[in-house]
């Protein structure tokens, strides 16, 4: 029922439309399937041309000559309907057809070798990457000072570097074998261990933790271990511990706490009262329990006291004197000599009474030449001061009786005169250069009323004297 002139149109305007169309994605697309494209097309739609005249052309007549149930025009738009949704169709076809080159474009078997290339590329590298990463850590591990143990959760020995080995006496044939971190530890400290992966487990550091191990020869080495979690994907996979070995800093320690003691039963012990001050202040921050028993003041006491309160005013002021003066030349670098030397003062005791101290110390000096403190001690020498100062009175007492004595004495030593009061010099009317030096002899008769030798008398009366 269509005529040829209509087909003729409508063959013309699809053509030309599906060529216009087609021509634009020329670009997109290569030439032979562009054409095989418009072929395919023409094609289709010549077949449902056909298939649509063959099955409306009895209905198309009837509503040509105005016999049938349908109208002329309702008939085409009919048509026109299913000829728009033709090429609605043939539309969706190029499209997916379109998006269908696009990815085959995209993802070309040349491309997806390349992003395979790519992709392998990457993963060596970052391989070589975390191998590197691992070598370096490894090589830092030998460094270290310390003991580097990696253990998996069942507490299996995984790595250690060559000091662990050193160390603990293990190789590495002995970790192959299955080494597990509780035969290194002290039974005593098994269960300590055991509560410090229990708190790794909850996300708490234990922090460093003081840990007895137990050598392959059985000997046990006091050291210090810190622990961490090993974790892959966020999932804690074993431990890591840093061990040190502390023996020498104990053995240290031991020394010290013995030397403290010897110390403290030398200071407790000594006569001597042993004291640290600040300087320059004079702030006593130490001193001995001596004090006690030297001088009766209670520890807390003599601390509480300020140093001017202890003495008398002329004894402290020689304190302070005696200290600026050695502090003076240690600060103008002209005295390299810490020491203060001996002196002596008054001090007050607990009851107030004055008695005589030596004082002695030295100065305490950083290396840049800063007096941080002194360090002396003070000894109660009252007796021995009282006894010097009677003996001293005794002599002042025997020099004014020689003196002035009625009789004349000489002073002799062996057989010489070194000496001689006023009343000799006027019995042999002389002056006392011509006295001494003189052997008592010289001074004498040379025989005497009894006929001996004043040579021979002096002699034997000094030699009884003697």
């Amino acid at each position: 029922c269509i005529t040829p002139s209509e087909s003729k149109g409508r063959y013309t305007i699809m053509i030309r439309f599906i060529v216009t169309f087609f021509v634009k994605l020329q670009e997109k697309f290569d030439f032979k399937g562009l054409m095989f494209t418009i072929l395919f097309v023409v094609g289709l739609y010549h077949i449902w041309d056909l298939w649509l005249e063959k099955s409306f052309d009895k209905y198309y007549k009837m509503a040509y000559y105005g016999t049938g149930p349908v109208p002329l025009y309702l008939f085409q738009a009919i048509e026109v309907v299913f000829e728009i949704s033709f090429f609605i169709l043939i539309g969706l076809f190029v499209f997916v057809i379109r998006s269908v080159l696009k990815m085959k474009k995209k993802f070309t078997s040349d491309d997806v070798f390349d992003k395979i290339n790519s992709l392998t590329d990457t993963l060596i590298d970052r391989d070589k990457a975390l191998s590197d990463s691992e070598k370096r850590f490894r090589e830092m591990a030998e460094m270290l000072p310390e003991v580097i143990v990696e253990i998996d959760k069942h507490g299996n020995i995984t790595y250690t570097n060559q000091l662990g080995y050193e160390i603990t006496g293990y190789t590495k044939d002995d970790i192959k074998k299955g080494l597990n971190i509780f035969a290194l530890v002290d039974h005593s400290e098994r269960q300590r261990v055991t509560s410090n992966f229990d708190a790794l487990l909850k996300g708490i550091d234990p922090g460093p933790k003081d840990l007895k191990i137990i050598k392959k020869d059985g000997t046990v080495i006091p050291t210090l271990a810190r622990t961490a979690t090993i974790k892959k994907n966020e999932e804690i996979i074993g431990y890591r511990a840093t061990i040190t070995d502390i023996t020498e800093k104990v053995l240290a320690e031991y020394k010290l706490k013995k030397s403290e003691e010897t110390h403290r039963l030398l200071t407790e012990n000594s006569k001597d009262v042993i004291w640290t001050m600040e300087w320059p202040s004079l702030k006593v921050n130490y001193i001995s329990p001596t004090i006690t028993k030297a001088f009766g003041y209670t520890i807390d006491s003599i601390l509480s006291v300020p140093m001017v309160h202890r003495y008398p005013e002329e004894d402290y002021r020689k304190i302070k004197e005696t200290f600026h003066s050695i502090a003076n030349k240690i600060q103008s670098r002209t005295n390299a000599d810490y020491t203060i030397p001996n002196f002596v003062v008054r001090m007050y005791n607990s009851d107030r009474e004055l008695v005589w101290v030596e004082i002695s110390g030295n100065f305490l000096v950083d290396h840049e030449g800063i007096i941080l403190k002194i360090q002396g001690s003070t000894r109660n020498v009252n007796d021995r001061i009282l006894s010097e100062i009677k003996l001293k009175e005794s002599e002042e007492l025997f020099r004014t009786l020689y003196a002035n004595a009625y009789d004349a004495i000489l002073r002799i030593e062996k057989e010489t005169i070194i000496g001689c009061n006023k009343k000799a010099l006027t019995m042999f009317n002389c002056d006392k250069d011509f006295l001494i030096g003189k052997d008592v002899y010289q001074i004498s008769a040379d025989t005497q009323l009894d006929g001996v030798s004043a040579k021979s008398m002096s002699r034997s009366y000094l030699t009884a004297a003697y």
